[in-house]
C-alpha cells in the first residue's frame, strides 16, 4: 500500500506533467487543427475566422516564471530590479545588456547644441570597451529607466528619452528606426543623485511567425475612423481687389468673400 505521502508526490508529479510541462500551441498547431477539424487546406480568411468562433478553448497562452519582488531594501535595489524589467514580447532568449550610467538625466529640449554634443560624447566615454555596435542591424528593444532627483525641476520623460536615444544612436544600435520596442520610467526621489539604467536586446515582435494568420481584422466596435486633414485649419479665403490691370494681385483676408449687393 502506498503511503500518504507517496501519493501526494505521485499526484504533484501528475500536475506538473499536465499544467506545467505542457506546452501550448504553436501557430503551426492552430493551422493544423483547422485543417484536421474541417478537412480544408489552411487559407487566412477562412482560417482565423474558424479559429476565432472558438477562442475560447484554444491553448495559446503560456506561463512563463519571472522574478517579481514584492517588496525593496532600498531605493537602489529598487531602480535595480525595475532596470531588469522582464519584456515578454522580444528575444527572450537572446543576449541582454544593461547598463548603469552615472550621468544626469537631461532634456533634449533644455540642452543646447554643445551640451547635446557633450552628452554623446559621455555616452562614448561609458561604453569605450564594449564590441559596438551592441546589436548592428536587427530590430532593437530598448528600456530605459532614469533616476531623478528632487532638488532639479521635473523633466519631460519623453525629452529626456530623445535625448538618450539621439546619443546612443549608431553607438549601440544601427538606426533609431530598428526600435521595435520602447519602455521608458521615471523614478523620483527627494535626493540629489541622478543617474540613468538602459537595457537593451534585440526584438522578435515583428516576426510574426507566432502568427496563424497574418492578416489585420480589427473589429473597432463602432469607433470611427479618424482622417488628419478633417482636423486641418482652413485656409483663409481671399478677396479679389478691383483690377486695375491686366495682372492684379488677389489680396489675403481672414473674412469670406461678399458677394455685391
Amino acid at each position: 500500500m502506498i503511503g500518504r505521502s507517496a501519493e501526494t508526490k505521485i499526484l504533484l508529479h501528475e500536475i506538473f506533467q499536465r499544467t506545467i510541462l505542457k506546452m501550448p500551441q504553436t501557430a503551426a498547431d492552430l493551422r493544423k487543427m483547422y485543417s484536421d477539424a474541417t478537412g480544408r487546406p489552411w487559407t487566412d480568411e477562412e482560417g482565423r475566422r474558424w479559429l476565432m468562433q472558438r477562442y475560447e478553448n484554444l491553448d495559446i497562452h503560456e506561463k512563463i516564471p519571472r522574478l517579481h519582488s514584492t517588496a525593496y531594501v532600498s531605493l537602489s535595489d529598487k531602480v535595480s530590479g525595475l532596470a531588469q524589467r522582464f519584456c515578454p514580447y522580444c528575444d527572450l532568449e537572446g543576449a541582454k545588456y544593461i547598463i548603469p550610467i552615472r550621468l544626469q538625466p537631461e532634456s533634449y529640449q533644455s540642452l543646447d547644441s554643445i551640451d547635446k554634443t557633450a552628452f554623446k560624447a559621455a555616452m562614448a566615454e561609458r561604453f569605450k570597451g564594449y564590441p559596438l555596435p551592441l546589436l548592428g542591424e536587427v530590430a532593437v528593444c530598448m528600456h530605459l529607466t532614469f533616476v531623478c532627483g528632487g532638488e532639479r525641476r521635473i523633466r519631460d520623460l519623453d525629452n529626456m528619452a530623445k535625448l538618450l536615444l539621439d546619443a546612443t544612436k549608431g553607438l549601440l544600435y544601427g538606426d533609431d528606426r530598428k526600435i521595435d520596442h520602447l519602455d521608458i520610467m521615471r523614478v523620483s526621489h527627494a535626493e540629489s543623485e541622478e543617474y540613468l539604467y538602459l537595457a537593451i536586446s534585440a526584438s522578435s515582435l515583428n516576426d510574426h511567425a507566432n502568427t496563424a494568420a497574418p492578416i489585420l481584422q480589427h473589429s473597432w466596435a463602432g469607433a470611427p475612423e479618424l482622417n488628419l486633414e478633417d482636423f486641418r485649419p482652413k485656409p483663409a479665403t481671399t478677396i479679389v481687389a478691383p483690377a486695375s490691370g491686366a495682372n492684379a494681385t488677389p489680396l489675403p483676408t481672414t473674412k469670406a468673400a461678399q458677394s455685391p449687393s
